[in-house]
């Protein structure tokens, strides 16, 4: 995955990842609908949500990594495999 397909965000200290744009925006989206949320009621109300959505959201970039991964290596066989 290039740069521009995606934003780098950081997991661990002292390491980084790539961050789809479709799992990012989700991710921004979710994120300010916490805020409304928070800001109308208080913290409480998703301080146990929010753990499980960032579960969720990683492991929804981890499957979309492999995917394209996935998809480049078929692509990879293909093009070794049609005469151009």
């Amino acid at each position: 995955m290039e740069l521009e397909d995606g934003v780098v965000y950081q997991d661990d200290p002292g390491t980084s990842a790539m961050m789809s744009e479709r799992v990012s925006g989700l991710a921004n989206s979710i994120y300010r609908e916490f805020e409304r949320l928070i800001g109308k009621y208080d913290e409480g109300v998703v301080k146990e949500l929010m753990p499980l959505v960032v579960a969720v959201l990683e492991n929804l970039d981890s499957v979309f990594a492999e995917n394209q991964e996935h998809e480049r290596r078929i692509r990879a066989r293909l093009a070794g495999r049609i005469p151009r």
